[in-house]
């Protein structure tokens, strides 16, 4: 006969079972509610990207209106009006010049220079934004505008983003390359206005990976600096929207991270990139995890008190149920007693029914 399973003992499983079904449930929430606070970054950060792209976007569109400015004077045979072309673009400080390098890679003038008296005819042949539209490599479009890496001036003596663009007669000649020196300042004094958090940065980067402008923490820093090779900009080959999680460098902590969203600037090769740190973006995710892991160590200490008082509760009823069960029938020992006296003559035995 099958012996029936103590009620205690179902009980205690019963507490166990319980209490794991709400751990898990808990850890479950936690998850969900991780995923939720990532998600809403994400498409906060990529809010963000597209804002600032926006504003960038309309200063190397007024950049570049004027260098076509000065395209459609060259084409006209009229000597172009760098300083009011300059004043007519309407980006103030944050054109620190606008020049005209002739055909041959040599400079002419600029609104800080117009007749190119105090500078002189400098070969500007070496500058990457010169050759890049006068000596374009194989494959590469001469007629884009290109956006180079921040570079000391050698009229302005400012570290400048400089602006090109290959300047071509009607017959595909080239009348030389127009120059927009761009300040970066003007681009992160902007980026600053926006709260990201100690750990939080904007970047304005290109194609080449280096980092035209940069604000950590509201902090103008990493100007000329490269994105890392495992950057998700990088690794997602540089589409015109995105976003992504890239961990710290050398942080030990897998959840550790910056939470990342880019947006192209227009057709023009340049990203915004918003990123914020997960211990910031997570600070009230944090808060509920604790609170809630508290929460439930306490539950958990309540529950197993209360498992351990009914179990025991129950033990002591089963034994004395047992005790009380032995004494209203206590065990018999039955015997079978065979006579060895002599029988009297002519007696029979008793039988079974006797």
């Amino acid at each position: 006969m099958t012996r029936r399973p103590r009620t205690s003992t179902a009980v205690a499983w019963g507490f166990g079972l319980l209490l794991v079904l709400a751990w898990a449930a808990g850890l479950l929430l936690l998850a969900h509610q991780r995923d939720q606070a990532l998600q809403a970054e994400q498409q906060h950060n990529a809010e963000l990207a597209a804002q600032l792209q926006a504003r960038t976007g309309q200063v190397i569109a007024s950049s570049d209106l004027a260098m076509r400015q000065i395209r459609d004077a060259l084409r006209a045979g009229t000597p172009p009006d760098l300083v009011r072309l300059a004043a007519a673009s309407g980006l103030g400080k944050a054109l620190v010049q606008l020049s005209l390098v002739g055909p041959d890679g040599r400079f002419v003038g600029s609104s800080l220079d117009p007749g190119g008296e105090q500078t002189g005819p400098i070969d500007l042949n070496e500058r990457e934004h010169i050759q890049a539209v006068l000596h374009p490599p194989a494959g590469g479009n001469a007629n884009a505008i290109f956006i180079g890496k921040p570079v000391l001036g050698k009229v302005s003596q400012r570290w400048t983003i400089q602006l090109s663009r290959r300047l071509a007669a009607e017959d595909g000649r080239t009348l030389g390359v127009a120059v927009a020196s761009l300040d970066p300042v003007q681009f992160e004094s902007f980026y600053r206005t926006v709260p990201l958090g100690m750990l939080g940065s904007v970047a304005l980067v290109g194609p080449d990976r280096r980092v035209r402008a940069r604000v950590l923490g509201g902090t103008s820093q990493g100007m000329g600096s490269d994105l890392p090779a495992d950057h998700p900009l990088v690794t997602a080959g540089w589409p015109p929207s995105g976003s992504g999680v890239q961990a710290h460098e050398g942080a030990d902590d897998a959840t550790d991270a910056h939470i990342v969203a880019f947006a192209q600037v227009g057709s023009y090769p340049l990203h915004v990139v918003v990123s914020t740190a997960s211990t910031e973006a997570f600070a009230e995710w944090h808060s509920q995890r604790n609170l809630l892991l508290l929460a439930g160590t306490l539950g958990t200490l309540m529950l197993l008190l209360a498992a351990s008082i009914t179990t025991r509760r129950l033990r002591e009823r089963e034994q004395a149920h047992g005790e009380n069960a032995e004494a209203a029938y206590p065990a018999t020992e039955v015997t079978t007693e065979i006579s060895t006296e002599p029988m009297p003559d002519g007696a029979e035995p008793p039988s079974a029914r006797d």
